[in-house]
């Protein structure tokens, strides 16, 4: 069975691998499963030939495990091909149709390239993804992102998942921010200040008429009010002269 890998590997892998080839089909004669897979894996490992597929789908069966069951028979027909023999291909599909009653399979479409695919924390590689019934999740990886999804899968039944990796970051653009425009300055011109005309106070002469008392006399009420007259001049004259002139400038950005 293991004639043509073992002529094209090493003499001392070929020797080893046929070792536990055989010790596995003794284990597996005597009921040791656990034994005899470990043996076949063994084998396996040192010369992959797909003959033992058969044997570690068989043995897996026995053990109760029928998702690695499923997959070893699956590779097993994929890898041989049409060197299979009719009768142990007949029989192996056979078993797969009860396989694929006991389990769930589950078909993870990614958006754009290829992804690492994980199972419930396992990488997983098969053409074909198969679960124990229950709650599982999955993940896709690529290029430092991840997508995931929880689903719920039923024996027989089969849950295809779309994941969308997220999209890298795109990169930051620098926005050109035009200068403000210059601002032609503002010269500040005062308006021109109003000239005042000065207030001519004429008294007349006092007409001779009987005397009258001091608060009678209408002069003196004029005089007073000439003097308030001339006081609001002087004062006029005293604020227009402290009122500060204005100082234009000429500012610039």
């Amino acid at each position: 069975m293991l004639l043509s890998l073992l002529l094209t590997a090493s003499p001392d892998d070929a020797k080893a691998a046929d070792a536990h080839f055989n010790r596995g089909v003794q284990l597996a004669a005597r009921g040791d499963h656990v034994g005899s897979l470990a043996e076949f894996e063994a084998a396996y490992r040192l010369v992959p030939a797909w003959q033992v597929l058969f044997n570690l789908g068989v043995v897996r069966q026995k053990l109760a495990e029928p998702v690695p069951a499923l997959e070893a028979f699956e590779a097993y027909l994929l890898q041989g091909g049409a060197e299979v023999p009719r009768e142990k291909r007949q029989v192996v599909e056979q078993e797969l149709v009860g396989l694929r009653k006991q389990v769930g399979e589950v078909v993870v479409r990614v958006e754009g390239g290829p992804a690492v695919i994980e199972v419930d924390g396992m990488e997983r590689s098969a053409p074909r993804l198969y679960v124990l019934p229950g709650r599982h999740r999955v993940v896709a990886r690529r290029d430092g992102e991840s997508a995931a999804a929880e689903l719920e899968v039923h024996r027989g039944e089969r849950v295809v998942v779309a994941l969308v990796a997220p999209a890298p970051p795109k990169p930051a653009v620098a926005e050109v921010v035009a200068p403000p425009a210059r601002e032609e300055p503002v010269v500040l011109t005062p308006a021109p200040r109003p000239v005042e005309q000065p207030v001519a106070v004429v008294v007349a002469a006092p007409a001779a008429e009987a005397p009258t008392p001091w608060y009678g006399r209408w002069y003196v009420w004029a005089g007073a009010g000439a003097g308030l007259v001339v006081a609001g001049v002087v004062a006029g004259a005293a604020v227009a002269a402290s009122r500060p002139r204005y100082d234009v400038r000429v500012e610039t950005p």
